[in-house]
């Protein structure tokens, strides 16, 4: 598996491949866009939610933005929680 982040998509882009018995080697991609809280905070409110907080991880734990960790904290542990309409 090899993957890039592209800081001007803000994806993930992965390469990999499934080897099956025999040695038939099947490659496949997968691009994951990743998006900031404020991201996700604009794109409710523009389809009428409104956000009452986010958690950081699937267990509740706080979301923290740091501004030299974002990325890792989002690309692995950001979840939003209570948007309603």
């Amino acid at each position: 598996m090899h993957t890039t982040w592209d800081p001007a998509t803000a994806r993930l882009n992965s390469r990999m491949s499934t080897r099956y018995k025999g040695g038939h080697v099947e490659p496949f991609h997968s691009s994951s866009r990743l998006y900031t809280p404020e991201d996700l905070r604009t794109a409710f409110a523009e389809a009428g939610f409104t956000v009452h907080g986010m958690f950081g991880a699937v267990i509740g734990t706080i979301l923290v933005i740091c501004a030299n960790k974002i990325a890792h904290r989002l690309g692995h542990e950001g979840v939003y929680r209570g948007a309603d309409r």
